[in-house]
């Protein structure tokens, strides 16, 4: 009894021994496991609008190039440029590495002191920004039939830029209307219900009006306000879907930001050869029904480019526009400091223009 005693404590102390070894031997394994190498870490966190303009980026997850570049990648969904800027800013484990935004976000960003970077564009359109309202307002499109009207816009986005330079081509400002700031989605309630009478809108927020409309009209739940009616100017804002990155994380995170750009020229061969594929998958993931992104696709250029010379005179000109509005805009003396054409250059030169 006693020799099985021996026995059962000697191989005790062994198994011991050899866990303790174990334990020191891998060390460094679990604790680079169990400090900080989650799955959600090691994602490339990309701020999106869950818009058509998010196109490219979600056509890049959505049609596995994010698996097939070797990119742990998760999309994270907003509706405005002022959340995407938020999340730019943020440098916890919850905000974003990479996003997209138009010039005029990226400019505000610049106007407070931030540094966003900008490696490339996805793609541009002079069509994009709507002036939507309904047959009974009198507004025609043109600026002068808005004087006095609730016009609804987002503030600091490029939609609040196109507002203001049609105003400016007939001498007007924002003081010759009731200007009414929110969301995307507030302005379009704000729209069916009659507490607006135009907003700056697009896609998927002016077919999700029209359609809330037309059915609250037909159900007698709302006043029949006429057709609704959809102007677009397109000699005043160039829609320009850019992916920024903050100066600090493109530092950190370059060799995986340059997969991301891969991925995403792999969408646009994707929709330059199956168009129609490209926009039912957009259509499906916004909820939309098939030929709502008729006009987007169609007035809408994909291409995976940088134009550092467009996107000096487009920042230059919305700086100069905010200084107007606010003395204490930050002018920076070299925009070259906010666009970065290197990594394109590294992928394909020839995305890289007017250098």
């Amino acid at each position: 009894m006693l020799e099985s005693t021996k026995r059962v404590l000697t191989i005790s102390v062994i198994v011991a021994a050899c866990s303790i070894a174990f334990v020191f031997m891998f060390s460094p394994l679990i604790k680079y496991k169990l400090s900080g190498s989650s799955e959600s870490e090691e994602e490339l966190r990309c701020a999106e609008f869950k818009i058509a303009l998010s196109a490219v980026t979600h056509l890049a997850y959505e049609s596995g190039y994010m698996e097939t570049n070797g990119l742990s990648y998760r999309a994270l969904p907003f509706e405005s440029g002022i959340e995407v800027m938020a999340s730019l800013k943020n440098r916890t484990s919850t905000g974003a590495h990479v996003g997209n935004l138009a010039y005029t976000p990226i400019a505000n960003l610049i106007a407070t002191g931030n540094k966003p970077v900008i490696i490339a564009s996805t793609l541009s359109s002079w069509d994009h920004m709507q002036l939507v309202t309904f047959e009974s307002t009198g507004i025609d499109g043109s600026a002068k039939s808005l004087k006095g009207k609730r016009v609804g816009r987002t503030p600091a986005i490029i939609s609040h830029t196109y507002l203001r330079r049609l105003l400016a081509s007939e001498n007007m400002t924002e003081d010759d209307i009731i200007a009414v700031g929110g969301s995307p989605s507030q302005l379009k309630k704000l729209l069916v219900n009659g507490d607006l009478d135009a907003a700056i809108l697009w896609p998927p927020y002016l077919q999700q009006m029209t359609r809330e409309y037309e059915k609250a009209v037909a159900e007698k739940k709302l006043k029949n306000r006429g057709g609704v009616q959809v102007y677009v100017n397109s000699d005043l804002v160039k829609m320009v879907m850019s992916v920024v990155v903050p100066e600090q994380k493109l530092v950190e995170e370059r060799p995986r930001i340059e997969k991301f750009l891969r991925c995403l020229i792999n969408a646009e061969s994707l929709i330059k050869e199956d168009r129609d594929g490209a926009q039912s998958i957009t259509e499906k993931w916004l909820g939309l029904k098939p030929g709502d992104l008729d006009q987007f696709f169609a007035t809408t250029k994909f291409e995976v480019i940088i134009d550092p010379q467009e996107a000096r005179t487009a920042l230059q000109a919305l700086l100069e526009e905010r200084k107007k509005q606010t003395p204490t805009t930050s002018m920076p003396k070299d925009l070259n400091d906010f666009i970065d054409p290197s990594l394109l250059l590294n992928i394909d030169p020839s995305r890289v223009t007017s250098e």
